[in-house]
């Protein structure tokens, strides 16, 4: 029986717990002690890779996703309690979808043509999902699909016009919505986007010759196509629904005005707090649905969460670095299920390099008067970006924040794969352990920094400078990392380093006022190939002023013969190339790359994490204390 104290553990965490700034997870599943690290005086330092592999109870393996309830004794209640990976969503909007929170709810409520599935050795399948079967032409450009059937959650049916509309409504470019390049694959989707005459949105590659039938057509072979059918921009949507709506801001925010196509609706949304999910009656494998609640709760301090976890009032939790040991040993003891597992993400500095008037995609609440560069006006300086970047001792800041994670010399993660090739193992990440090499003292990095403010016109030394960092959230966590950044840049640079950490409810308003220099931000691609990360430094990107305003025609070059090649080699050497130029230019300072490592009660089953997507759960199930 799961305990429900939650506002007792409250009380008792005010009274007695005095707690540090928490980690979200530890390098400890390798043999060597946990560190504690301080700032570093000196410039970076890069470190091994020293993830562990999966720890389980006995004859069982985290990851899982194909086990029979029916070969368990299932307990009486069927609750899954989790937190959600960023206390706010700000939209109930699919096509809108671009953060792990938003997908993680909408993987629960929705279901594109595919679901995806992570495995016990920390790999991925797709499953058909809505559709059951599909058919790709010879030539590799005409994907049909094939609907199984479903059901919405008011009792009409899915049809192929709800994914098409779906579709069409991303590649809006009024709408100018962040994953609308993905699908610039789809035949004249591209020219349509950016209003080449003549060209119409009934043009794209996009038919449907009967309510069970989805034809898309690419305008080349295009090898990781399948893999962005899973993606949650792509599910469908019902347009009588979303017309119904009264306003924009409605439709975003309130569930009451959505239908659902998954195996879960929202019941129950009390705002940036929890979200109460139900079965959906309608959902074509409901039999196999057997949890009856599930409940996303908001539950920022990750010293709370660990408290909650242990008292068997969340399921599922992120390991912590003040925790982990603890865990692990409790896991091995078969108290708890542990798995760690790889997973495609770049943690990052990015940078303030808005150079233009406001008019880009996704620009329309810009104000005219945003600075350019930065509060400090030097981010266009490529040198004093650069000084930034290699003034970050990328080890300490592991060792101090995460205790976790491995340090990234370059911005495409490991395990990722361009048509075969594994991308960080052919091409090492050496961009910035040679940079720092060049540039090995504080000294030189000042004096490489003030070269910057010279060429951009800006009088004085380092110590007239002020720099602004935000980050988007108020958690524990996102204050120890900007803390440790401030003080490592301030100690090696000699600049003023002012912190802004903001709510990520109003993060957008402050990121667009350009009243800033630098903000920390982690990216996980979506599908495994080198182009979900190359793509967001596009200067046509949906991306484009999400990520700063990064724009380098040579860079733009390379992402492009890397996207329109069918030559893995070619492909592979145009990501390389583009990869090269965007470190080496600090068009962003990557600082590491992420992992999973995931702490399960033991009666909880089919629960797995996919490779890009949030935690899967939509089959999992709780079985009864005795049949562990």
């Amino acid at each position: 029986m799961k305990l429900k104290k939650f506002i007792a553990l409250l009380l008792a965490l005010v009274m007695a717990l005095s707690v540090a700034a928490c980690n979200p997870g530890s390098a400890t599943t390798s043999n060597e002690p946990s560190g504690t690290g301080t700032a570093s005086t000196e410039p970076g330092s890069t470190g091994d890779d020293n993830r562990g592999s999966i720890s389980a109870i006995e004859n069982f393996e985290p990851g899982t996703h194909g086990l029979d309830w029916r070969d368990y004794t299932l307990a009486d209640e069927q609750v899954l309690d989790i937190v959600l990976s960023v206390p706010s969503t700000t939209t109930l909007d699919p096509n809108d979808s671009t953060g792990a929170t938003q997908w993680e709810i909408f993987q629960m409520v929705g279901e594109g043509l595919f679901r995806v599935y992570g495995n016990p050795d920390g790999t991925q399948t797709m499953e058909p999902a809505g559709c059951e079967s599909y058919e790709v032409s010879d030539d590799n450009l005409t994907y049909t699909f094939h609907l199984r059937d479903n059901t919405w959650s008011d009792g009409k049916p899915v049809t192929s016009a709800d994914y098409a509309y779906s579709l069409r409504r991303l590649l809006d470019p009024e709408e100018a919505f962040g994953y609308a390049e993905y699908m610039w694959v789809l035949k004249n989707a591209d020219a349509y986007y950016h209003g080449e005459a003549g060209v119409t949105v009934d043009d794209i590659g996009i038919a449907t010759p009967d309510d069970k039938t989805l034809v898309l057509t690419v305008e080349q072979p295009t090898p990781y196509f399948l893999e962005e059918m899973g993606m949650v921009p792509l599910y469908p949507i019902r347009q009588d629904v979303l017309e119904a709506a009264p306003d924009e801001e409605t439709w975003q925010t309130d569930y009451t005005y959505h239908v659902f196509n998954g195996p879960f609706v929202i019941s129950d949304r009390v705002m940036d707090n929890s979200i109460t999910l139900t079965p959906n009656p309608y959902y074509w494998d409901a039999e196999n649905i057997k949890l009856t609640q599930i409940n996303l709760l908001t539950v920022s301090e990750q010293a709370t969460q660990a408290l909650m976890f242990e008292n068997g009032e969340l399921d599922i939790l992120d390991g912590t670095a003040e925790f982990v040991d603890r865990w692990q040993a409790a896991a091995n003891n078969g108290e708890y299920i542990m798995g760690v597992f790889g997973r495609p993400q770049t943690g990052m500095i990015y940078f303030n390099e808005y150079d233009h008037e406001p008019g880009y995609p996704g620009e329309d609440d810009v104000p005219a008067d945003r600075p350019r560069g930065g509060s400090s006006g030097l981010m266009l300086s490529e040198k004093c970006r650069l000084a930034i970047s290699l003034s970050i001792d990328r080890q300490a800041f592991l060792d101090t924040v995460y205790n976790r994670y491995t340090v990234a010399g370059g911005f495409i993660p490991k395990g990722m794969e361009c048509n075969g090739i594994n991308f960080r193992e052919t091409y090492p990440d050496d961009y910035i352990t040679n940079l720092q090499a060049q540039y090995d003292t504080p000294e030189k990095l000042r004096a490489l920094f003030e070269e910057g403010m010279a060429e951009a016109g800006v009088s004085g030394t380092v110590a007239d400078v002020t720099l602004k960092l935000m980050n988007s959230s108020t958690t524990s966590l996102a204050a120890t990392q900007i803390e440790f950044l401030q003080q490592n840049i301030q100690d090696v640079l000699g600049v003023t380093v002012e912190l802004k950490n903001v709510d990520s409810s109003v993060a957008r308003a402050e990121r667009n006022s350009g009243d800033w220099d630098m903000m920390v931000y982690s990216w996980i691609g979506d599908y495994n190939d080198p182009g979900t990360f190359t793509f967001l430094y596009t200067s046509t990107s949906g991306y484009y002023n999400t990520f700063g305003g990064f724009n380098d025609e040579e860079y733009d070059h390379w992402h492009e013969v890397a996207m329109s090649s069918t030559d893995p080699q070619e492909r592979a050497e145009a990501f390389q190339k583009a990869e090269e130029i965007l470190v080496t230019k600090a068009g962003v300072a990557p600082l590491y790359y992420g992992d999973q490592i995931e702490f399960t009660q033991t009666n909880v089953r089919n629960v797995s994490w996919p490779q890009v997507n949030p935690v899967e759960v939509s089959r999992a199930f709780i079985v009864a204390d005795d049949a562990q």
